[in-house]
């Protein structure tokens, strides 16, 4: 492998690592919302991030994990959602 082969797949990694995040970020945002968030809000708070196209990928990738689920335009907590501490959100005794 080429040193510009490395740097490459070094950049990759990082990329990935930060969709990974993010992802993760978003899901954990949706799923703290009771109520769920308009696409277009969700979406207007990340445009300076990425692209219309690069949301809805990111956004469709979500719903079909379960992550969140989607209706209409809005996207609402996955029922089965876990809170950050592991406890499934509807059986948890706060």
């Amino acid at each position: 492998m080429t040193h510009d082969q490395r740097k490459q797949r070094k950049t990759e990694n990082v990329q990935y690592k930060a969709v990974l995040a993010l992802a993760d970020a978003i899901s954990e945002a949706v799923n703290s919302m009771p109520n769920g968030i308009p696409a277009g809000h969700l979406y207007a708070m990340m445009m300076q991030y990425m692209t219309l196209d690069q949301f809805n990928m990111i956004m469709s990738t979500l719903v079909s994990m379960k992550k969140v689920r989607k209706q209409g335009l809005l996207y609402l907590p996955a029922s089965d959602a876990q809170t950050k501490d592991g406890w499934s959100a509807s059986v948890r005794a706060d």
